[in-house]
């Protein structure tokens, strides 16, 4: 059960012949607390091609029936031929490094390469606390058609650090189901490498809620975050090159964080805010959007996505969110269609602060069907008005927020703000976010708005 130099690769010296005191310490608590699945009696191979899975188990197993620990994998590739491996309540999984040590999937296992007994069992509860750290999981999607997770998993109040999950066949990571009684909570998923994984490369369920993502770096994946419940707070993440969204919540999210994020070259949205469509269960939001980086190049459309895209078919179903500081910006290529998108039947929500640069379209988008929206960062000056309207026709003030407008020329007869006339026939208007203007003339006159 002796482990061998675990450490000598991983200090910065590499190489030096004498450990210091704290190193010859660390191995002797590594030694005491680890089973290697490389020692007798599990002796699995490492070598990529003879089947390690029963091996592993067992060490995994006895680790568990001693009351828990480490079981540890020098570095190689483990193939796992004949199923996914099945964590265990306080057994911990530690590796040489993620690109040192690293789970295969085996052809045709068809399975998570990861997973525990309760995840995806109806009716169960969150089966335990574990760690799994410095592990590469590979899920060898081309020879698994109907593969799954690199990790599927009902833990709770457990830590994912320094794993590269890569080619899985759904999700890298997936946390929560529908079917548990309680959740999946409070678990950290940090400093991870998670790519080209089918769908999405964290996944977290409508049972999967409370959760801190960060330092992460998650690339080339259908959608890079996906989020199905609240309390999840997503920062200083790398989040690169997905083809649908960079971030989707999707359902019930109530509480999130999106923050301090480096979007960039996703294909689409990069943050995709949706909700389910149950009825008759009130608004949903409470979410910050704040600090992040969001990046438009190698958009796969010109003037069709958005930075930051808000909808729901639900009637005022989205509310109370803050979209704020983020830089929304593209350098070449394709353009985002707007900034800020708030499309569909989104209320009560502030937007302040945002830096939007070249956005196709316009800054922000309104839809019709929003309400008590606040937009307080369109520019503070003068800005591209929109068309003086056919004589007699009504225009809403289309920045959402108060605006000075300043009529010259032409031919005017009357001029109206909300249908009031004003006695006016040019000069100086101030018009509030929503309020209308309008205008009959022979001839159109000019106009400059100057936005709060």
């Amino acid at each position: 059960m002796m482990i061998q130099n675990v450490l000598a690769s991983q200090t910065p010296n590499q190489g030096r012949l004498t450990w210091n005191a704290n190193d010859q310490e660390l191995e002797a608590r590594l030694n005491a607390l680890a089973l290697n699945v490389q020692h007798a009696p599990y002796l699995a191979a490492g070598d990529g091609a003879a089947d390690d899975r029963a091996a592993i188990q067992s060490a995994i197993d006895d680790c568990y029936a001693k009351g828990g620990g480490a079981v540890f994998f020098p570095p190689g590739i483990y193939l796992l031929g004949s199923g996914a491996l099945i964590l265990k309540d306080n057994v911990n999984l530690i590796g040489a490094g993620m690109f040192a040590a690293t789970l295969k999937l085996g052809n045709g296992v068809n399975a998570p390469v990861i997973t525990d007994a309760l995840a995806g069992v109806n009716n169960s509860y969150a089966f335990g606390r574990v760690l799994l750290m410095n592990l590469g999981i590979d899920g060898n999607k081309a020879n698994n058609p109907t593969g799954g997770e690199g990790i599927f998993t009902s833990a709770y109040f457990s830590t994912f650090e320094n794993l590269y999950i890569r080619d899985c066949r759904t999700h890298g990571i997936r946390m929560g189901f529908e079917g548990l009684v309680n959740n999946a909570s409070q678990n950290r998923i940090v400093g991870c490498r998670i790519a080209d994984c089918a769908d999405t490369g964290i996944y977290l369920d409508i049972k999967g809620v409370d959760h801190t993502i960060t330092q992460n770096y998650i690339y080339n994946c259908d959608r890079g975050v996906v989020i199905n419940n609240g309390g999840v707070r997503i920062v200083n993440n790398d989040i690169y090159g997905h083809q649908t969204a960079g971030v989707q919540i999707k359902q019930t999210s109530y509480g999130s964080v999106i923050a301090a994020n480096d979007f960039n070259a996703n294909k689409q949205h990069s943050i995709h805010v949706t909700r389910t469509t149950v009825g008759g269960s009130g608004p949903w939001g409470q979410m910050l959007i704040s600090g992040n980086a969001i990046l438009g190049d190698f958009l796969t459309a010109d003037n069709l996505y958005d930075g930051i895209y808000v909808e729901t078919i639900v009637a005022d179903g989205l509310a109370n969110l803050t979209i704020t500081g983020n830089k929304i910006f593209t350098l070449s290529g394709s353009r985002y269609r707007y900034g800020v998108n708030l499309a569909k039947n989104v209320t009560q929500t502030r937007c302040v602060g945002n830096h939007i640069f070249d956005a196709a379209t316009a800054l922000y988008h309104v839809g019709a069907s929003c309400s008590d929206i606040e937009i307080d960062s369109i520019g503070g000056g003068v800005v591209g008005p929109p068309s003086v309207p056919s004589s007699g026709a009504i225009l809403v003030n289309p920045y959402h927020v108060p605006a000075t407008v300043y009529i010259t020329g032409g031919n005017v007869s009357s001029i109206a703000i909300d249908g009031a006339a004003t006695g006016l026939t040019n000069g100086s208007f101030r018009l509030l976010a929503g309020q209308s203007i309008s205008l009959v003339y022979s001839a159109a006159p000019d106009w400059i708005w100057f936005a709060d």
